[in-house]
């Protein structure tokens, strides 16, 4: 995402889709897991954070 130009634009589903892959592949470096991701159609969710 920081790669990306400065007039990028980032839909809410994209933004948690990172935030999954993140959470989920180094969480332990930032002390995680932090979400409560579940299954959608769309890929992973946390309600809270949607």
């Amino acid at each position: 995402m920081a790669s990306a130009s400065a007039r990028a634009r980032f839909d809410p589903i994209q933004i948690q889709r990172v935030l999954f892959l993140v959470d989920r592949e180094v969480g332990w470096v930032i002390g995680g897991p932090h979400f409560q991701f579940e299954p959608a159609a769309c890929g992973p969710i946390d309600p809270d954070l949607f």
